[in-house]
């Protein structure tokens, strides 16, 4: 194994030391408590309600873009100045690359935050951890970013310290790594946001 190896390796065996830690003290001494407090079986099923209404947001969401970009970036590549054409190649691939990301990123990051906060409010008022006040779509907005962004940090920060690892079982510690980031990075800042 290579030092990136190891220093991967290292971080998958201390996600694992604070979920046993926080299995064995009951959510009292973890560094991102949830108020009220709670045992790691209900927080992993607040996460779990969480992550599926997330999910059955952002997928149709992202497939409908998906499936729209091949027309929308014939159009853009059609209609582009000759400047862009003519450019040198590593020009044209990056407005390429920007024409074909372009919808996917728009609807991920301006259609979905609004949603997703929305569902995950919901999510916190079915575990009755909804504050009582009215919920706006500045509310869910916000709620919808803070979840988006410390969720796609997650999905930097798994992905390289899982890259070097060899192939074999590497995603299902992929997996384990981002429910654990699921459960004690995200949702703590969920319900502050929730909470505000």
């Amino acid at each position: 194994m290579t030092y990136w190896s190891w220093a991967a390796l290292g971080c998958a065996i201390l996600l694992a030391a604070l979920a046993v830690h926080s299995v064995l003290h009951q959510d009292r001494n973890t560094v991102f408590q949830l108020s009220p407090p709670m045992s790691t079986v209900r927080r992993l099923w607040l996460w779990w309600s969480c992550f599926w209404r997330q999910t059955l947001v952002v997928f149709p969401i992202s497939a409908i873009a998906w499936m729209m970009t091949p027309s929308l970036a014939l159009k853009v590549l059609t209609s582009m100045p000759d400047q862009v054409m003519h450019a040198p190649e590593w020009v044209r691939l990056v407005a390429m690359g920007l024409v074909w990301i372009g919808p996917i990123i728009v609807a991920l990051w301006v259609v979905c935050p609004p949603l997703v906060g929305y569902v995950v409010y919901k999510a916190f008022d079915a575990h009755a951890l909804a504050t009582p006040i009215p919920f706006s779509f500045k509310h869910a907005t916000l709620l919808g970013l803070t979840t988006m962004a410390w969720t796609t940090l997650g999905d930097f920060v798994v992905g390289w310290l899982t890259a070097p690892l060899p192939y074999r079982g590497v995603h299902l510690l992929a997996v384990l790594m981002y429910i654990a980031w699921g459960m004690y990075i995200v949702l703590p800042r969920q319900a502050r946001r929730i909470a505000r």
